[in-house]
């Protein structure tokens, strides 16, 4: 078997590095303009803001926090449902708050949470394509509860939200209209279908009932809060 020639060898130890590289610049020029941005600020006024907060408010906003995170978990109840996989509860609890709290907090979280999941999950016996899976469901049940409430929002109050997006009264009406047809065109297909949707060779099996009602529920409830 030959061997690759030396400028191959020496193309891939810089792809190696670009990564990494890569990632150490984003890194710095974020530092720096974090840096410029808070500059003006002092810790001693900082906490001095914080500590002027009612005490009521600060319990109610880490209840609702808490509220929140535990109804982002229910998506990946859900997911494994869908998926016939049996994992601790206990352990879905956990690892959907490690994924959403890097997610929400580094950005790109469709990547990031995938990432912290497949590297959770993995010891407990998910292949990468389950784990893809499970993201992308979670994606489509964050979607719902956006198109739901967005949609309900333009229907029933269209003139406000012309007046914020600078839209048409009409046009409010027809958005939200589509919206909430969207979501209920979906319901329909996770309660009736029967046969198997291909989508770029990807196969999707609709949900069932049980799921797809209570994920249409559970989105929008996470998004009220």
């Amino acid at each position: 078997m030959s061997t690759p020639p030396d400028d191959v060898l020496h193309e891939n130890r810089l792809w190696r590095w670009a990564g990494p590289l890569a990632a150490l610049v984003i890194f710095t020029a974020v530092a720096v303009i974090l840096h410029r941005q808070f500059a003006h600020l002092h810790i001693k006024s900082v906490f001095a803001h914080l500590h002027a907060i009612p005490r009521r408010q600060v319990l109610a906003a880490l209840t609702f926090t808490a509220l929140s995170y535990w109804l982002l978990s229910t998506y990946e109840v859900l997911a494994l449902a869908y998926l016939r996989r049996a994992i601790p509860y206990g352990r879905i609890v956990f690892t959907s708050f490690i994924a959403y709290s890097f997610g929400h907090t580094l950005g790109f979280s469709a990547f990031t949470g995938a990432a912290i999941r497949f590297r959770l999950y993995a010891s407990a016996g998910l292949s990468a394509i389950d784990v893809a899976t499970i993201s992308a469901f979670c994606s489509l049940s964050l979607g719902i509860g956006l198109a739901t409430v967005s949609g309900v929002s333009l229907f029933l109050s269209p003139s406000h939200t012309a007046s914020v997006l600078r839209l048409h009264h009409n046009w409010s009406i027809l958005v939200g209209a589509l919206l909430l047809a969207a979501v209920f065109a979906y319901a329909l297909w996770a309660c009736l279908a029967r046969a198997t949707l291909e989508i770029r060779g990807w196969a999707l099996r609709a949900p069932g009932p049980w799921i797809g009602i209570t994920q249409v529920a559970l989105s929008v409830m996470d998004l009220s809060l």
